[in-house]
This record gives structure tokens, sequence and C-alpha cells, in this order.
């Protein structure tokens, strides 16, 4: 048995692996020993392509079923062609899984004396290998002399065909023989004999694993929070910029800049006669709609009043500015607060250039869902909270605040 950083094998005998280069690498090892194998009827049966030819498919029978289904590899293998057909097949502890059309099959024994057609669901997987475990034929004498349907009943193969209890009714014959304890029992089929029940085997599984990977394991399962490396350059300027203009203040609250592009002041182009466009429009709708008016003022009077923005006296047309257009979205239906205002620094002046282009862009510093409940879970008491007007709370710097231009409301 050749040494890899994970395996396992499956020995039909006692005898030990053989002798090989000791691995220098830290091992642990696992060892289990099976005695009892559950045979399900499985078969070995022709089904013929779309070129008139035959593969041999391994299928299983199911009385159980319902409805015949077969693996995507197969069809590949087949070249059959598939019609539409949306249905979602499920089964006891397993999930429900999304057919990828219906196909018609042709179907043989292998032994070339029963032909039957069926139609089957395709799906990604029909079912595990069968048997679970590779196991040495015993000779049994009940099973002598027998055609089975499934010559190779103790290779772990793959599913590819699962044939439901229409066809299990239609191939059932009448013979049956039963075997001594732990032995198969054997029933006649038109497609040869299949086996079913425990099986006494003796198989030793191994396998190998390299500490170094169980190591990889828990790093991975690890949560750490990104690292500097992972930023773009344009995110790792605005984490130092915050870490350079930003300071708390006497009150207790937090004072901050706002990183601009190089030379922004050029490019902000003209926007206050779209600014003043938009007022004239809101003016328009505040005297159509007297709710909407009065939840206006009172917001723009509550955003003043909290030292959100402030009057702006004597301004200055010369140097640079931006004036923010602003509109409101009333939502009748809403628990919290009907009314939004949103100022739109989408907005492009003559520039072509909106602030949001002009300004830079840090890091996401919301994390995604999976990892807040893995950071979650590491605590014994958690708790949940909303900070009122979060984005509204710290200052900004005099030459980058928000300031208001007189209009009356």
């Amino acid at each position: 048995m050749q040494s890899s950083k994970h395996q396992s094998s499956s020995s039909s005998s006692t005898s030990g692996p053989s002798a090989k280069t000791p691995n220098k690498q830290p091992n642990a090892n696992h060892v289990a020993v099976d005695d009892e194998e559950l045979l399900l009827t499985t078969l070995s049966i022709n089904v013929r392509c779309s070129d008139g030819t035959y593969i041999t498919l391994r299928a299983l029978l199911d009385q159980g079923s319902q409805i015949s289904l077969i693996s995507e590899n197969a069809v590949q293998r087949l070249g059959l062609q598939r019609r539409r057909y949306n249905a979602s097949v499920s089964g006891i502890g397993s999930g429900a899984s999304q057919s990828k059309g219906l196909v018609s099959i042709d179907c043989q024994s292998i032994y070339g004396d029963y032909n039957f057609t069926t139609e089957a669901l395709v799906l990604s997987r029909v079912a595990s290998n069968l048997p679970s475990v590779q196991f040495k034929k015993q000779s049994w004498p009940h099973l002598q002399h027998l055609q089975l349907a499934d010559p190779e009943y103790n290779v772990s193969k793959p599913i590819d065909l699962l044939l439901d209890v229409s066809i299990y009714s239609q191939i059932i014959m009448d013979g049956l023989i039963k075997g001594p304890s732990q032995a198969p029992i054997a029933q006649q089929t038109a497609l040869g004999w299949i086996l079913s029940g425990n099986v006494r085997t003796f198989n030793c599984h191994i396998v190998t694993n390299n500490i170094s990977d169980l190591s990889k394991y828990w790093e991975i399962e690890d949560v750490e929070p990104s690292s500097s490396s992972s930023l773009t350059s344009e995110e790792q300027y605005c984490e130092e910029f915050y870490q350079q203009t930003t300071r708390r203040l006497d009150t207790g609250r937090y004072e901050v800049g706002i990183p601009m592009k190089p030379e922004y002041e050029n490019q902000l182009g003209s926007s206050k006669s779209k600014a003043i466009a938009q007022f004239k429009q809101l003016e328009r709708k505040m005297c159509n709609n007297l709710l909407f008016s009065e939840s206006y003022k009172s917001f723009m009077s509550e955003y003043q009043q909290l030292g959100h923005m402030c009057k702006a006296d004597n301004v200055d047309e010369s140097k640079p500015a931006f004036y923010l257009p602003h509109h409101g979205v009333i939502k009748l239906d809403s628990t919290t607060t009907k009314l939004r205002v949103v100022f739109n620094a989408s907005s492009k002046s003559s520039s072509g250039k909106s602030l949001n282009d002009l300004m830079c862009c840090g890091p996401n510093l919301q994390k995604d869902l999976m990892t807040l409940i893995l950071n979650w879970r590491t605590y014994k008491y958690v708790m949940t909270a909303d900070i009122e007007k979060t984005y509204r709370q710290p200052f900004t710097i005099s030459r980058t605040a928000i300031v208001s231009a007189e209009h009356h409301l």
C-alpha cells in the first residue's frame, strides 16, 4: 500500500500491508473491521446507445421506487436525447434532487434472451457505490451453476440505473433459492438470478491521515479577520487616511475626514443648477401633497438641529463645491420611517463626474453572513442592537462637511 496524504483501502484477507519506506510525517491511523455486508439486488444490464450499439451498465432493482432513474454520466455515455421534464425526486432521509430531463432506454439481458423498454428521469447521481465495500466471493453451494444477473455482485461499483417497481413486477419469476445463514437469497428474474441479504465477510479498512492535514482543517475552520495584504492600493490608502484623520472630540463624538481622489477639485464641475432644478421639482410635489411637505420639513429641521448639517453663509462661488440634489421617498406601509430623504451623491455634474466618483472607495467593513454566524458561536453571551442614525453620528472635518444653502421649503 503506497503512502499518501489521504488514502483508503480495503482487503479481503487478514494479511497486513506490504513493507514501505517510513513516512517522515507524523500520521494518525484508524482501522475498522466489518464482518457483515448487506447485499442489495444489483444487476448488470445491456443498454442501447444512440448509434445502435450496447454498453453494460450497473443497475439496482428497487421494488420500493415508483420511478426509474439514470445518472447523467450514463446518459452522456449512451448519447441519448432527452426530453424536458421538471420533477423533484426525494427519498427517505435525503434532500430533493431536481431532474435533468427524461430519456427512453432500451434494455437487454446480458445473456441476450430478454428485452424491455422503459423511461427514466435523469439525475446527477443515482446512488452510492454498491456494495459499500468490496469482498471476496464465497463458494455457496446453492448459487452454483446459476446465471446471475450481476456476476460481479461482490465488486463495489457505481450505480448507473435504478429500475422501479413496474420493472420489478415485469421481470420477477417463481424461482427462489435460500442458502445457509449469512448467505444471500437468490431470486429468479427474466434478467438472471438476483441476490440479496446478509453476507458474512472480513474487511479491514485502513485510513491514514497526515497530522498536518488535520492542522490545515482546523486552520480552515478558524475565523480570522481579513489581512491588510488582501486590500487594494486604494483600500489601503483609505485605511491609512482614516487612521491619520480620525479623532475623538471632547464631547465623545468622532470626527473623520472624507478621502478624496487626487486633484478632485478640478473635476467637480458645476452642480448647482442641477440641484436647484431638483429642488424646484421637490417644491411642486410639496404643494400637491401636504403630508409629504410637513414630513419633509420636519426631517430637514431635525437634520439641522442635530448638527448633521449647517447653513452655508456667504458661499464663495470661486471655491470648489458640490451641491447635492435631494428628494423624498414615501413608504406608507413602513412601521418605522414612512419618509426617507435621499441625498443623491451619484448625480453627475457638468464634468460628467459625481461626488461618489471622486471619493476613494475603502474596504467592505461588513462581514458576510457565514463569518458573522461563525463568530457568533464563539461567545457565551451575545446581544444585538441598532445604532440610531449610524452614519450621521461622526462629524466630518470642516472642509468636507455637509452644508445647506438657504432655500425656503
